[in-house]
């Protein structure tokens, strides 16, 4: 079954670093026109106006491995997930709740798997939409 599109999901297949490009080029655009449309009011030599523009885009460049996260899909994130271990919080029969890498994520048994009590370690084994799919760490 084929996942719907969620208001704010990332499109499929395009890779997180275009995202970020796409998000940064319009403020560049805009501080590039800025200073060549203004710069000779300031008084200011010139080097001083592609200093600007090129801490400008050090900024960007800089800050795109913090912010990548921000920029990857859904899926991207959840997938990082499998094989991670986690603890229960809300019993899973089959369904419930588990603390996964700080993060609580609603889960559900895989098929074979019997209740699985609060407070016991589970491993990810898949994602199926925003659910994760968990077995009992053996």
């Amino acid at each position: 079954m084929a996942r719907t599109a969620r208001p704010g999901d990332a499109p499929a297949g395009v890779p997180a670093w275009q995202r970020y490009l796409a998000a940064q080029v319009p403020g560049a655009v805009l501080v590039g026109i800025g200073l060549w449309l203004f710069w000779g009011e300031t008084g200011l030599p010139a080097w001083m106006g592609v200093a600007f523009f090129a801490f400008w885009i050090g900024k960007d460049l800089l800050l795109y491995p913090l912010m990548r996260r921000a920029y990857e899909s859904s899926e991207t994130r959840m997938q990082r997930l499998v094989g991670k271990r986690g603890v229960v919080l809300d019993a899973l029969a089959p369904d419930g709740q588990v603390e996964v890498e700080g993060e609580r994520w609603r889960a559900r048994a895989i098929a074979g798997e019997e209740a699985i009590a609060a407070g016991t370690a589970v491993v990810v084994r898949a994602v199926d939409r925003f659910t994760l799919l968990v077995a009992c760490v053996r």
